[in-house]
């Protein structure tokens, strides 16, 4: 899931076709609970989030 989730924020917006941009993506709370604290939070870094502020971001370097 983690996997799949990176893959999108990293991918093109179909929405927006003449965008080269990646969509990005902010994970603000997972089940009501900073991710931080959560236990999938681990396998989201590892997939290529980092730690923010606001939650864990979509790292879009790859």
């Amino acid at each position: 899931m983690a996997r799949a989730l990176i893959e999108r924020a990293r991918s093109v917006s179909l929405e927006e076709p003449r965008s080269e941009a990646p969509r990005g993506m902010l994970i603000e709370e997972i089940d009501g609970m900073p991710p931080s604290l959560h236990a999938l939070s681990p396998f989201l870094i590892e997939a290529g989030f980092v730690e923010g502020a606001m939650g864990l971001r979509a790292n879009l370097r790859i």
